[in-house]
Parts: C-alpha cells; structure tokens; sequence
C-alpha cells in the first residue's frame, strides 16, 4: 500500500511539473509573437519578419550607423538570388510616412562590401519594389502655405540587378513639384536689405532662397550664391553649414 502511495506522488508530480513547462512555452511564444508584431509595425517592413529569413552571411556589417553585432533592418533578395542588407538609425515616429532612416548603408550580403552610405544629415524613405531597392532623399524646405517647412523629394537612387550582378545607379535629382506665388516671391526678395548682416531670421531667409533658386528665381538664386556679399558679413557655425548645403543642393539640381 505505501508503494502504490509513493507511485501516485510521484507520477502527480510530474503531471504538474509537465503542465508548468507547457505553460511557460505558450507564455514564451506569445512574448515573442507580440516583440515581432511591434517590430514590423514600428519600422513599416514590407517583408514578414525579415530577420528570420535571412541568406547565409546576410547580416549588418561595420558601417556609417552600424557595426557587425547589429541585425539588419531590412534585407532584399532579387530574384538573381543576391541579397542586400539595410543597416542603420530607423525614424519610428514618422513610420507612418513609410520607412524613414539616416545614417545608414546598404552592404552587398555575400561580401559585406558597402553598396551605398548615406550621413546623419540626410534623410531618406526606403522603398522596396521587384528586384529593385529605391532610396528616395528627402529635405525640410520652406514650400508650404505661408512658407511652412515640410519634407519634400529630392533624389532618387536605385539598386538592382543584372545577370547575376548588383547595379548599384548613381542618386539622381528627382524634385518634388511645389509653387510659391509671384506676389509672395516678390515680396520676400524686396524685403532683404543689402548690406544689412544676417539678422535673426538667418535660417528662414535661407530657406527661402533656396525654394525660390529651386523654383528658377534667378534674383534669389543671385542672393544665396553670394550670400556673404549680399549681407557683408561672415558665415560661420550652422549659418555656414545651411548656406552651404542650400547653395549645393541647388547646383546639384539645377546642372543635372
């Protein structure tokens, strides 16, 4: 009888040892179901669990935004069977405008070679079609409704495939259209004084400038590539750097 006893304690025992570990499977998956669920919708994958699907070697690689220890935060296959990782800082707050990075490089998976790198200052929506990885370059610029700064267009790279190869295109400008009255136009360029140092609406000016340079205004365009002269004074510390880039962007638009 005291062994029948023994018997049932023991094989109750496992019973309930059994049900414990089978619960804290179901517990463990859920966790992980739901940390995927968060992933995808905070960076906007067009691919299901990216990470999981990975080539052999398909990994981050020491980078601009990124070292070895990092996973990818997105991967591409083309039908040619060659695959890129994406790898860098992913802007969660704007995932609503697509998936939005900076600070990032595209490595080639089979060799971690950097096909493309884009700095911290640049910021650009990812766009994944058939065989092609899109990379559209976006910037503030004041082209909204009494001269708002919103994020607009400005170029285009594209990454493909060829025969067994990646073609990795040179970026290209691609200007999203936008317009600003003759009036309003007018009115900004005849309120600047000549001579009359930066003021401290530097930012805004400049920014002004360069919408109407994009727009082909020739006398702000004028303005902005002799900003120093216009003004009589000296950039220097962000001033310089926004002049700089206003003044480069334009270039870069204009001659293409």
């Amino acid at each position: 009888m005291k062994i029948k006893l023994i018997i049932l304690s023991i094989l109750s025992i496992s019973f309930f040892a059994c049900k414990n570990n089978s619960e804290s499977k179901s517990e463990e998956q859920i966790i992980k179901t739901d940390t995927a669920v968060l992933f995808k919708a905070t960076t906007n994958h067009i691919k299901d669990e990216p990470n999981e699907r990975l080539e052999p070697g398909c990994k981050c690689f020491n980078g601009i935004g990124s070292t070895e220890r990092d996973k990818p935060i997105l991967t591409s296959t083309f039908s040619n069977g060659a695959s890129v990782s994406l790898c860098g800082f992913i802007d969660k707050e704007m995932h609503n405008e697509g998936l939005i990075m900076s600070e990032f490089n595209v490595f080639n998976c089979k060799n971690g070679n950097v096909l493309v790198g884009y700095g911290a200052v640049q910021i650009c929506r990812i766009e994944e079609k058939q065989d092609a990885l899109i990379i559209w370059e976006l910037k503030y610029l004041p082209v909204g409704k009494n001269w708002n700064w919103e994020l607009i267009q400005i170029g285009k790279q594209e990454i493909t495939q060829n025969e067994g190869e990646i073609i990795v295109k040179n970026q290209i400008p691609e200007l999203e259209k936008f317009a600003i009255d003759e009036v309003t136009q007018r009115q900004f360029l005849n309120s600047l004084k000549k001579g009359n140092g930066f003021g401290s609406e530097w930012e805004s000016d400049l920014g002004k400038l360069e919408v109407l340079s994009l727009l082909g205004n020739n006398d702000a365009w004028e303005i902005l590539k002799n900003y120093e002269d216009f003004t009589r004074d000296t950039t220097d510390g962000a001033l310089s750097e926004q002049w700089k880039d206003a003044v480069a962007t334009v270039k870069w638009i204009k001659e293409k």
